[in-house]
């Protein structure tokens, strides 16, 4: 209990020079449940950046798509529409369940589409907090955590099911194929 009036001291006299010599500072140790909270918050961090990354190569497909369809030669262009609309829907999904726009209208909500908004406000609420992470904000990891993962493998299926077909009609056109930006790394948990 001592840390804890430490850092009720430390909190009431941190505007007060004439009581500054007497602050005292907590190490991360002292704190019960900060080892955990931390460790809690890697993980969101680093589910963050995995939504960040697929993001990332969504974004990335989407531009080289773009860039091809404008130089496509008429004979290849009917192929390559079809395969790059059907690339480019799935990369819609996918996009949006990572990171939702407002411009996008969904008829039913869906709880996945959240999943950045979910992992930030998770690190936000834990990090206001001075007591380990609840029961309730480790089920919320969980649960997107395994969005994520779904996210990841749909992105892994859609690149690898439409990528060769689209590649395949740009080599017959001579133009370059759309390369294949790293995949986001699944994340192991230990």
């Amino acid at each position: 209990m001592k840390t804890f009036r430490s850092l009720v001291v430390a909190l009431a006299v941190a505007n007060s020079p004439a009581l500054a010599q007497h602050r005292t500072h907590a190490s991360a140790v002292e704190i019960p449940g900060s080892g955990e909270r931390r460790a809690f918050l890697t993980r969101v961090d680093s589910r963050l950046a995995e939504a960040t990354e697929a993001y990332r190569v969504v974004r990335d497909v989407r531009a080289q798509l773009a860039a091809r369809a404008a130089r496509v030669p008429v004979a290849q262009l009917p192929a390559f529409q079809v395969n790059a609309t059907l690339l480019e829907d799935r990369l819609t999904r996918i996009e949006h369940q990572l990171r939702p726009s407002s411009t996008l209208r969904i008829v039913k909500p869906v709880p996945s589409a959240r999943l950045v908004e979910g992992l930030t406000s998770l690190s936000e609420q834990v990090t206001r907090s001075t007591a380990r992470p609840t029961a309730a904000s480790y089920t919320s990891l969980t649960v997107l955590s395994m969005e994520m993962d779904k996210q990841t493998i749909y992105l892994r299926e859609a690149l690898g099911m439409f990528l060769p077909r689209i590649n395949a009609v740009l080599a017959q056109a001579g133009m370059p194929a759309v390369t294949r930006p790293a995949a986001p790394r699944q994340n192991v948990r230990r």
